[in-house]
């Protein structure tokens, strides 16, 4: 009995790894992408290199990563499923014994075949579709046909069990279909809707510049959006960014995380206990989107430098709340947001 207990412990034992700040990576593995999306600068005609890992880069950085104690990955791009060693990729991830937690897509290359694909290599990651909101989505994503593939997709994934979540990007010209929007997902079987204000970024304000919602007007917006969908008795999950998260089926709701790093444009609060690895091996430790400067908050590079490099500087970097959140406070949204969320009950 006793060597059969040394044998059990021995099996068991700890492996203790160095990285004590990010457990997860989120994993730009190409910049390729079929849409045009106005306010991404990852879009077909505005990226310039198109980067990406290849398939002996990807396991080289799998390896490094298990060892330095990551075991959940989120991939994106880019579109991720244009990579040409997509399910190599996601095989080699399951075969190191670690997860691939989210699939970030815009869901026109997802067909049964590729679901199939995923359950086969032993993945089964939360699916983050774009959609972008009834009689919009087209227009944001530049794309005639976008809106009917998208919902066709997010239906797909619902009915094979999959579970998703959509992010939609809020601004002048959808705002008035937010809610509409979020009962149709609801309905479809969307399990969470992820709202965000689309940020001035240098390529969405060229494009598109007059339908950004300042910082106020959104507050307000969103204050009365969760009012009616409140009313509306859907049960999906709803994350307002900079705001809060609803949680229907149970009548809860949690304030938005407020850190953020101190740098023009960039949160954290996108990838909190998580780093960025770009298609070019560059670590950042909050998402460029927004093209801030890349000093601020660039770490390294993987390809060059190995990924415990980028790790270990990051936890050297100071976190602030930023203006626009400052805002929420400064001009009270935040309690007009308690006295809209007393006696829930009330409200249904």
């Amino acid at each position: 009995m006793n060597n059969i207990l040394n044998d059990n412990i021995s099996l068991q034992k700890s492996h203790t790894c160095k990285n004590q700040y990010f457990p997860v990576l989120e994993w730009v593995i190409t910049e390729k992408c079929n849409y045009n999306c106005l306010h991404c600068i990852y879009a077909a005609d505005y990226t310039l290199s198109a980067k990406e890992w290849t398939l002996n880069e990807a396991k080289k950085l799998l390896d490094e990563a298990q060892q330095y104690g990551i075991h959940a990955l989120t991939i994106t791009g880019g579109e991720p499923l244009l990579h040409k060693y997509f399910f190599e990729i996601a095989e080699s991830i399951c075969q190191r014994n670690m997860i691939i937690q989210e699939l970030h897509t815009n869901g026109q290359f997802i067909s049964q075949s590729t679901l199939n694909c995923l359950k086969e290599t032993g993945c089964c990651p939360l699916i983050k579709i774009s959609f972008d909101g009834i009689d919009c989505h087209d227009w944001l994503r530049n794309q005639e046909g976008a809106q009917r593939e998208t919902l066709r997709t997010i239906q797909l994934c619902v009915e094979n069990g999959f579970r998703v979540n959509v992010l939609t990007n809020v601004h002048r010209r959808n705002i008035k279909t937010i809610l509409s929007t979020a009962q149709l997902l609801a309905e479809i079987g969307v399990h969470k809707m992820h709202v965000v204000r689309t940020m001035e970024s240098s390529r969405w304000m060229k494009t598109a510049g007059s339908a950004c919602l300042e910082a106020e007007e959104y507050y307000a917006c969103m204050l009365e959006f969760i009012h009616q969908y409140i009313k509306s008795g859907h049960t999906m999950e709803v994350d307002i960014h900079q705001i809060i998260s609803l949680l229907p089926k149970l009548k809860k709701y949690h304030i938005a995380y407020s850190e953020y790093q101190n740098s023009e444009y960039a949160s954290a609060s996108f990838n909190h206990k998580r780093i960025l690895l770009a298609a070019d091996g560059n670590v950042f430790s909050c998402y460029p989107v927004f093209n801030a400067k890349d000093g601020k908050y660039f770490l390294g590079n993987a390809k060059t430098e190995g990924l415990h490099v980028a790790l270990e500087r990051e936890k050297n970097l100071s976190y602030t709340i930023s203006p626009d959140y400052w805002l929420f406070f400064e001009k009270r949204y935040c309690n007009r947001l308690e006295k809209l969320l007393y006696n829930w009950q009330k409200l249904n």
